[in-house]
């Protein structure tokens, strides 16, 4: 893989810090080829850590597949829900004796499955 433009860490991290003062705190990261070269959509991410940003979905994590509006789309609803679910599941953990940590909690998922919380 030939990486043609290098990451600008120092623009990136003045343009995050800039949203995350305007009071963004979740972020969406999709970069186009990152189901090759992840290593970019990572750096990005760990700079979103390190500005303050408490929620961070990779697209190349979340649904490693070649295509990006797919991949950009569902990392935007992770990041937009993740925070939410994570504030209901604590509530909802907590209503129970020792907020249920001697049981194994299973949610279902839209296909049926069953899914941890963790």
């Amino acid at each position: 893989i030939q990486v043609v433009t290098p990451l600008d860490e120092s623009r990136l991290r003045t343009e995050l810090t800039q949203l995350f003062d305007k009071g963004f705190r979740s972020a969406a990261v999709l970069l186009v080829h990152s189901y090759a070269f992840r290593r970019h959509e990572e750096a990005v991410g760990r700079v979103c850590k390190e500005v303050g940003f408490s929620q961070v979905s990779l697209s190349s994590q979340i649904m490693p597949m070649v295509k990006a509006v797919p991949r950009g789309l569902t990392a935007c609803a992770d990041a937009y829900l993740t925070p939410s679910i994570a504030r209901y599941l604590e509530t909802f953990q907590a209503g129970f004796d020792k907020g249920l940590s001697d049981v194994e909690l299973l949610f279902m998922q839209s296909d049926g499955g069953l899914s941890p919380v963790a």
